[in-house]
């Protein structure tokens, strides 16, 4: 009895998928680590521009009541803050690792201000009906219909699909293209690669 209420929630199809929904946003800042450390950059401050992203898409998403603006607000403001990282590693020659680090706590203080800021220190809460900040979901026809693996890999949201999409286009883009050889060579060893 008790074996069974504590496992109960890890055989249902409910949790894993929304395990591989939420992973999905996790993934898509560890492809651009990927890159970017396959490239040579030590980027540490995903973190902050994914906190950032996340703020900045709600806020516009809220402003605006259209989701797609949310998106887009989000990829500019994560955007922005790369355009940081980058202004301060490269023109200032800053060391990377410390400027990640000043990027996420920024970003973390930031977040944290400017939310305060907008619900007077208290707790934030949404009212009323935010159905137009979902995303919608696909659902895959019969494949959905699978006993526990339909629901979980055949009923997901659009970030998920795009997510999945995108890890496979990074790697071919790394593994079976001329750039991704260049981006490879730059990575592991800049000297050969500057011949």
């Amino acid at each position: 009895m008790f074996w069974s209420n504590l496992l109960f929630p890890f055989t249902t199809s409910d949790l894993w998928a929304a395990t591989l929904q939420f992973s999905a946003l996790l993934l898509l800042p560890a492809l651009g680590g990927v890159i970017s450390e396959r490239s040579g950059v030590v980027n540490i401050a995903m973190e902050g521009m994914t906190l950032t992203g996340a703020y900045a898409g709600i806020m516009v998403g809220l402003w605006t009541h259209s989701l797609i603006l949310g998106i887009i607000g989000a990829m500019i403001a994560g955007g922005l803050m790369a355009l940081i990282h980058a202004i301060v590693s490269i023109n200032f020659k800053a060391d990377q690792v410390i400027s990640g680090i000043a990027i996420n706590i920024a970003a973390l203080g930031l977040t944290d201000y400017l939310l305060g800021v907008q619900t007077n220190g208290g707790v934030p809460s949404l009212s009323g009906n935010l159905a137009y900040l979902r995303l919608p979901y696909i659902n895959l026809g019969p494949l959905s219909n699978i006993p526990f693996i339909g629901p979980v890999f055949f009923r997901q949201n659009i970030i998920f699909y795009v997510a999945i999409l995108i890890l496979i286009g990074i790697q071919f883009l790394l593994f079976r293209t001329n750039i991704g050889l260049r981006i490879r060579a730059v990575g592991e060893h800049p000297q050969a690669a500057d011949t």
